[in-house]
């Protein structure tokens, strides 16, 4: 009898051994770095994607990690003007890969074809960027100030994130469309990201 009591224990605990693996791939709507000075623009890259992972849990809960990449740019321009030198003008451009891995709690509203959830975590960021600097127009003003045209440079960003969308199978496949809100730090920027997943 007691055998019998622990395996019926055991199978009702067998959903949340189950582990569901995919993709996601989304397009980031806002900037990824803060550029409200004059003269500089921001490309907040046009796509982010990458595998997941997803540990289900009893009560509707599962944990999620996920790793996506995406890429962005950043570029300035400003006039460099020493005395007794014509004035220049010094443009300056970032290019950034980086690496999410957030970590999220995920809780399904309820049980029915449409599940709506929702998730919250927390967000592991590894940017490596490039850094170019070159002068746009001949001056010994600009060349003056260009030590480094060109460097590269690692930067771990982290932060709390969460989210929610809508969860429903077609076929085999469990398909979510989602809104992602995310805070990282260094410096502290809000990113918003729409997020279309696909796990078996």
């Amino acid at each position: 009898m007691r055998s019998l009591i622990v395996i019926l224990s055991l199978a009702g605990l067998a959903p949340a051994q189950i582990v569901t693996f995919g993709g996601k791939v989304g397009a980031p709507v806002t900037e990824a770095w803060p550029y409200h000075s004059y003269g500089q623009y921001a490309d907040t890259g046009r796509w982010t994607g990458g595998p997941t992972a997803e540990f289900h849990l009893p009560a509707r809960l599962s944990i999620e990690i996920d790793g996506l990449f995406r890429e962005y740019r950043v570029i300035t321009e400003f006039p460099i003007g020493v005395p007794g030198l014509a004035a220049s003008l010094l443009e300056t451009k970032r290019d950034t890969n980086a690496w999410d891995f957030p970590a999220l709690l995920k809780y399904r509203l309820s049980e029915a074809t449409i599940r709506p959830y929702i998730n919250a975590g927390y967000q592991y960021t590894h940017e490596s960027t490039t850094f170019r600097a070159k002068c746009l127009n001949e001056s010994g003003a600009c060349a003056a100030t260009l030590i480094r045209p060109e460097f590269e440079e690692s930067l771990d960003r982290a932060g709390p994130v969460a989210g929610g969308g809508l969860e429903f199978r077609y076929w085999k496949l469990r398909l979510a469309p989602e809104v992602r809100y995310t805070r990282l730090n260094k410096p502290g920027i809000n990113q918003v990201t729409l997020l279309f997943g696909v796990t078996f």
